[in-house]
């Protein structure tokens, strides 16, 4: 039986290492890959997911913590070709 407390870590490095499989059930709730209900894997054991995925199905331990490196990488924005400088080769 999967107790997701015991899978819930702190950040520290670069992503969420697994510490077993985890699958996911077809509504997206994490299960251990033995339940009957587990419709897809999550991360295999060893695994590796980043952060973000790992804190969108409850397994980052909360506390704030800055992920690695500091703050949150941004997300591109979007931006109209005609404001893109094109510098040449």
């Amino acid at each position: 039986m999967l107790d997701i407390e015991t899978l819930r870590q702190q950040r520290a490095g670069p992503a969420y290492r697994s510490p077993a499989r985890i699958c996911l059930t077809a509504d997206g709730v994490p299960v251990d890959c033995a339940d009957p209900a587990a419709a897809t894997l999550l991360v295999g054991e060893g695994g590796e997911i980043p952060w973000e995925v790992a804190e969108r199905y409850g397994l980052v331990a909360s506390g704030g913590e800055e992920p690695p490196g500091g703050k949150r990488a941004a997300r591109g924005k979007r931006v109209p070709d005609a404001q893109v400088e094109d510098k040449g080769a």
